[in-house]
């Protein structure tokens, strides 16, 4: 079986004042695919990725996205970051077995 373990996705979107952006963290149960799943809904959601730290500790992923909209600009829409926060859990929980609700949102 492909998942020996399942827990919750958690995905968090802050402000990064440094690098005039936003950093996307995820965490959730590895699994082929995944991070085309997440490069797709950048892609929806027309966001570029300024840059990525990846990483898979056994069956968890834990990425670190810094993005920002198309015209390289902060992402400065509450409602826009939540609906990418939604559409990212919604993504993650797939195969997962179980629906979550997003962790937290930090503006």
């Amino acid at each position: 079986q492909l998942m020996l373990f399942s827990f919750a996705p958690q995905v968090t979107i802050s402000t990064d004042s440094l690098r005039q952006g936003a950093v996307l963290e995820g965490i959730a149960p590895d699994r082929p695919g995944l991070l085309a799943r997440i490069g797709g809904i950048f892609l929806d959601f027309d966001l570029s990725v300024q840059n990525a730290k990846i990483a898979t500790l056994g069956e968890r992923v834990e990425d670190v996205f810094y993005i920002t909209d198309a015209r390289n600009q902060p992402l400065a829409d509450p409602d826009l970051c939540k609906r990418l926060q939604a559409a990212l859990v919604e993504q993650l929980s797939q195969d997962n077995g179980r629906d979550t609700l997003p962790t937290r949102i930090n503006f």
